[in-house]
């Protein structure tokens, strides 16, 4: 058997899912190709150092090929669906996000199903693909669309030029999945705000802040509190400035303090 693997990293939920579909497919002897730029990011992370074939464009995959795993959520099954296009290679998809109306194998069954692919006793679901062509080509739509494989990054990026209502207007599937990035997004700066109040207001120490939100409630207890009082204009930590604290972040930096959840 070959298969075609392509996936999001997301830190330590991603990990032992990318790491046991190794270790399956290597126990019976599956061919894996995996796609360039994720592979980079397995070598990067330790997650795998065997050598593999890999594949960049959609002219790598053919009829030699039995499945595409991905490993992620319904975006990363949207991507994925770009290198199969019309090759007729099944997609499965290994829910590693959040979503998955789409990517609707949990981790929990993870092995079963894959030993079902194995002895190829699954049934197809069919799926319409749409494809359009714009002349001439409107570039302003192709950099708003971006290349980046990670879609949550992408809605980071979009959100600091203030560009995500435009981007769903052309691009209306991917609203389900930006709005559930929202919520993940307010939902940092909820928690955030109140570690920082259980912590410096209530100065409640027994409860001790760890992981990423103590860096962050560090951070804007040094870097706008305390200055604002030197200046004895007080600025009272409300949830708006926190927002505004992590609206400063860079794309990077957003994507891995929402993938965090020590406080």
């Amino acid at each position: 058997m070959k298969v075609a693997i392509f996936g999001q990293y997301y830190q330590n939920d991603t990990r032992p899912i990318i790491r046991d579909i190794f270790i399956f497919f290597n126990a019976n002897n599956v061919e894996m190709v995996i796609e360039e730029n994720f592979l980079k990011i397995l070598y990067e992370q330790e997650i795998v150092k065997k050598e593999y074939n890999t594949f960049n464009s959609y002219k790598c995959l053919d009829s030699s090929f039995d499945v595409l795993v991905s490993i992620g959520g319904d975006g990363t099954i949207l991507r994925a669906a770009t290198f199969v296009r019309d090759s007729g290679v099944p997609i499965i998809g290994i829910n590693a996000g959040r979503l998955g109306f789409l990517a609707k194998v949990q981790k929990e069954s993870m092995e079963q199903f894959l030993q079902i692919v194995l002895q190829k006793k699954y049934t197809i679901s069919p799926r319409t693909l749409l494809n359009l062509t714009c002349s001439p080509e409107n570039e302003s739509i192709k950099e708003l669309r971006g290349n980046h494989p990670n879609l949550q990054y992408h809605y980071f990026t979009l959100l600091k030029t203030n560009k995500t209502e435009v981007f769903l207007r052309y691009f209306p599937v991917y609203t389900p999945l930006f709005n559930h990035f929202s919520k993940e997004y307010n939902r940092l700066i909820i928690n955030v705000h109140q570690c920082y109040y259980k912590h410096y207001v209530l100065k409640n120490y027994e409860n001790v802040v760890t992981g990423i939100y103590r860096t962050h409630i560090f951070r804007i207890h040094h870097q706008v509190f305390i200055p604002s009082k030197q200046l004895l204009n007080k600025i009272i930590i409300t949830r708006k400035i926190v927002k505004s604290y992590f609206d400063s972040l860079q794309p990077k930096e957003l994507l891995y303090a929402v993938n965090q959840h020590n406080c």
